[in-house]
């Protein structure tokens, strides 16, 4: 089973930031995701919502904020809002990152940081691209077609994962409400690993276990255990 930090250590310490980036590496998780949006000035920056309003001292949106307003804001306990790249300066291929693409364009700019990580010596397994704009994430496939991608959703599809068909995906990342034993199994028959989110509790590891899911995304990778 696959365990993977939900933007870090979310619960142990400020979401997307370098310090819940760390916390999940010295946890020793199996795999890291994280946000990622372009800026108005056109960097990606590390955040979940569209707005800077409910992670920051700050207000408005992303993508009209240029990078030298979104360094000066607090993401809690001092932390700064991360750049992409310090994101995977930090990781240094210790564990994947997924990154998790928002927005239209975020796919170029995602794709270039990752070319250019290469070049550096980095291994495409180093990483993995997702997103809930399946749009978005099939351009990014097309422009990187190295890297495992993996289209996300909220719901139980009437066709299970027949909609990934279009999408050369490597996982189908769903929600812990709606995961059951039918789409796992559709989903392996497509080749597909299933990564649920957000699993904190041990019962509920338990069950997706039991049904046969091949990793999760949690908050605190010690409480999702049982260890205290």
């Amino acid at each position: 089973m696959l365990i993977i930090g939900h933007r870090g250590a979310s619960e142990l310490a400020p979401e997307n930031t370098l310090k819940s980036i760390q916390r999940a590496l010295d946890d020793g998780v199996e795999m890291i995701e994280i946000d990622v949006s372009i800026c108005q000035s056109g960097e990606a920056v590390v955040m979940h919502n569209i707005k800077v309003d409910k992670t920051t001292n700050g207000s408005g949106y992303i993508k009209n904020l240029p990078l030298k307003e979104i360094r000066e804001l607090d993401a809690g306990e001092g932390e700064k809002v991360p750049l992409l790249q310090e994101v995977i300066d930090l990781i240094d291929s210790r564990c994947p990152l997924n990154i998790e693409i928002k927005g239209r364009g975020s796919a170029q700019e995602v794709s270039r940081i990752l070319e250019n990580e290469i070049r550096k010596g980095r291994s495409w397994d180093d990483f993995m691209v997702s997103s809930f704009d399946h749009f978005e994430l099939q351009e990014f496939g097309k422009l990187r077609q190295e890297v495992r991608i993996s289209p996300i959703i909220c719901g139980l599809p009437l066709g299970l994962a027949s909609f990934t068909d279009g999408i050369k995906a490597w996982s189908l990342n769903m929600n812990m409400e709606n995961v059951c034993r039918e789409i796992v199994e559709d989903a392996h028959k497509k080749g597909l690993k299933v990564l649920i989110f957000t699993v904190n509790d041990p019962d509920e590891l338990a069950y997706v276990s039991e049904i046969g899911v091949d990793g999760v995304f949690t908050n605190n990778k010690f409480r999702l255990l049982g260890i205290k």
